[in-house]
């Protein structure tokens, strides 16, 4: 490939994510998505893999996972069923120790109309540069957002969806146990495809919360079932 030919290739992939990004943003702002100080049951970080290991369709399925989980009836009716009838979200991608990103800002979820909505932009996002795999960077980032959120909640969740264990950054560990001084709920998603320990290792080095829970997914495409078992267990009201 010349220079030219690499050069040209590399700002097609710029344009591609610049104009998925604004896509998104414009979305954002004509859906109103984030209204201040509004209550909601629960305030959830989906924290996505984009790591080195994820190739670009497992990145797909999982983003697709997400939108086809939150669009079940089943967790609509759970989304309206709890006090305040609706949850917060927020989008994060994340890899090495310092490369996160907000994929889609936090956003409030009372029904179908928003769930569609929600789920448009979620097909859209643009998928952030990979790295390594720091569930630590991840985590930290998910507790920044929790305390940036613009929604009052009595539940504050990290929700980590990743095939890896950490390579990159401090410990998870060290990570969980800020989250856990901060009240904060990590729980997780393990596709074991490749690594059949990482629900163990989820389990003793990652998640935290008196209801904090793993589920196993054999591959990206059972994530889809997984995050939708996820969700109802994140969601359901807490007596």
């Amino acid at each position: 490939m010349t220079r030219s030919a690499r050069l040209s290739s590399s700002q097609d992939s710029f344009l591609r994510h610049i104009s998925a990004a604004l896509l998104v943003f414009c979305l954002a702002v004509v859906g109103g998505l984030a209204r201040a100080d509004e209550a909601v049951d629960v305030s959830l970080v989906l924290a996505v893999d984009c790591s080195y290991s994820v190739t670009e369709d497992e990145f797909q399925l999982q983003i697709q996972g997400i939108a086809d989980a939150l669009r079940s009836r089943d967790v609509e009716a759970l989304i309206k069923s709890g006090p305040n009838g609706s949850i917060a979200v927020v989008l994060l991608e994340w890899s090495s120790e310092d490369a996160q990103a907000v994929a889609i800002p936090w956003t409030k979820l009372a029904n179908i109309v928003d769930i569609e909505r929600y789920a448009e932009l979620l097909v859209r996002a643009p998928r952030f540069e990979p790295g390594y795999t720091s569930i630590s960077g991840a985590i930290r980032a998910g507790i920044g957002l929790l305390s940036k959120s613009p929604f009052r909640t009595p539940r504050e969740v990290i929700d980590i969806s990743t095939d890896g264990d950490n390579n990159d950054g401090v410990s998870p560990e060290t990570a969980r146990d800020v989250a856990a001084q901060s009240g904060v709920t990590i729980n997780g998603l393990a596709i074991t495809r490749e690594l059949p320990y990482l629900e163990l290792y989820f389990q003793h080095h990652v998640i935290t919360g008196s209801n904090s829970f793993v589920i196993k997914a054999d591959d990206y495409a059972a994530y889809h079932d997984a995050m939708k078992r996820k969700l109802l267990r994140e969601i359901q009201p807490v007596s």
